[in-house]
């Protein structure tokens, strides 16, 4: 009974070691792409609004930030003029790109 013991506490002890080992690793790859997101009042974001009861038909919505309750808590100000809670995994910073060009024509008289 004592060597089943024995052998129930090395392995314990080995497994123990190793799942450590293992969450620390997972801790590192996470952390290493894992970026802090933070909004500031007024700027434009897009919401993941969910429409229906699916995940595949959620649509994302444009909004404002109303308020900054906490670090990673919302008040949204809606495109339909309503106020949403919103966790910030729920937000998306809006970049919007546009290109201007601008042409000069330029005739020579002879």
């Amino acid at each position: 009974m004592s060597d089943l013991k024995k052998t129930l506490e090395k392995t314990r002890e080995f497994a123990d070691k190793n799942a450590k080992r293992a969450q620390e690793q997972y801790a590192k790859f996470y952390n290493a792409k894992a970026v802090d997101k933070s909004f500031g009042v007024g700027k434009q974001v897009i919401v993941l609004e969910r429409d229906s009861n699916s995940k595949t038909f959620c649509r994302w919505q444009t909004g404002e930030i109303y308020r900054k309750l906490s670090p990673y808590t919302y008040i949204v100000l809606m495109a339909n003029g309503s106020r949403r809670h919103l966790h910030a995994n729920k937000l998306r910073q809006i970049m919007l790109v546009s290109f201007q060009c601008h042409f000069m024509y330029l005739q020579t008289k002879l």
